[in-house]
C-alpha cells in the first residue's frame, strides 16, 4: 500500500519522508542501548528488519566484539542479525552444554547464500543442516577411514606427524614473537591433502602456498558477513538490477 503511494508523493513530502526516516535511524543509532529481556536471557535493542545491526556498529572483529559486549550483558545474551535470533555464548560450562550434553539440539546450520554457493546447494558436511542426508554422509565419511588399513590408527598416525612438524617449526623461531596462525593453518592442511592426495608438503612448497590461498580465499569470503546472509531475498534484487 505504501509503496504504491510513493510513486504518486510530491517531491517536498516524499523528501520529509526520508529525512525523517535517516533521523529516527540516528537516533536510534545514537541512543543508549540498555540490556533488553527476551526470553530467559538478555537481548541487545533491535528494530523491525535491521535487527540489532545499528547496535554492532564496533569496528572489532567478531570474536573481540562479542567478548566486549558480555561485559555489559553476560556470559550467556542474545541479539537479532536482522530477522534471525542469534543467542552468544562466552562461558566455558555453557559451551560444554551446547557441544557435549545438548548437540543434537544445537546441531542445524543456517541457511547462508554464500555456504550455499561454496557448497553447490550445501553438498558437503561442514555447512549443512542436520538431517536425515547429512547423517548419511557423516557415517559414508566415518566409514571411508577404514580405507587407511589401520582406520582411525593411521589417521592419529597423520595427524601426529603434522603436529611434530608444526612443534619443529615453532620452535625454529629462536624465542622471538611469531604469528602462529600461518603454521596452524599449514599443519591442518597438510593433513587434509595427505588424506586427500596422499602428499605431504613442505613448508615452502608453492602447491601448499596456492591450496591454502584457495582456503583462505573461503574463509574470508564466509567470515565476511554478507547482507546477502542476512538477507537472503536481496539476491533477487540485485539480479533484476543486473539485468538491466
Amino acid at each position: 500500500m505504501l509503496v504504491s503511494l510513493i510513486p504518486s508523493l510530491p517531491s517536498p513530502w516524499l523528501a520529509a519522508m526520508v529525512t525523517a526516516l535517516v533521523v529516527l535511524l540516528a537516533w536510534r543509532w545514537l541512543a543508549p542501548d540498555p540490556p533488553q529481556q527476551q526470553g530467559p536471557m538478555p537481548c541487545l535493542p533491535h528494530l523491525p528488519l535491521l535487527g540489532s545491526l545499528p547496535w554492532l556498529r564496533a569496528h572489532l572483529p567478531p570474536h573481540l566484539l562479542f567478548t566486549q559486549l558480555s561485559h555489559r550483558y553476560g556470559p550467556l545474551y542474545s541479539f537479532y542479525l536482522g530477522p534471525h535470533y542469534t543467542v552468544v555464548i562466552n562461558s566455558l560450562p555453557h559451551v560444554k552444554e551446547v557441544l557435549l550434553q545438548r548437540g543434537k539440539d544445537f546441531a542445524g546450520r543456517p541457511f547462508m547464500v554464500t555456504t550455499d554457493l561454496l557448497t553447490r546447494g550445501g553438498k558437503d558436511i561442514a555447512f549443512s543442516d542436520f538431517s536425515p542426508l547429512w547423517k548419511s554422509h557423516r557415517r559414508l565419511v566415518h566409514s571411508s577411514f577404514t580405507l587407511f588399513g589401520e582406520g582411525t590408527h593411521k589417521l592419529q598416525d597423520i595427524v601426529l606427524s603434522a603436529v611434530d612438524s608444526l612443534c619443529e617449526e615453532l620452535q625454529g623461531s629462536g624465542g622471538a614473537a611469531v604469528d602462529p596462525g600461518p603454521a596452524v593453518s599449514r599443519a591442518v592442511t597438510n593433513v587434509v591433502c595427505t588424506l586427500v592426495f596422499s602428499s605431504t608438503y613442505g613448508r615452502h612448497d608453492p602447491e601448499l602456498a596456492q591450496v591454502m590461498d584457495y582456503n583462505n580465499g573461503i574463509v574470508e569470503t564466509i567470515a565476511g558477513g554478507g547482507l546477502l546472509d542476512i538477507y537472503p531475498w536481496l539476491k533477487h534484487a540485485f539480479r533484476l538490477i543486473s539485468e538491466k
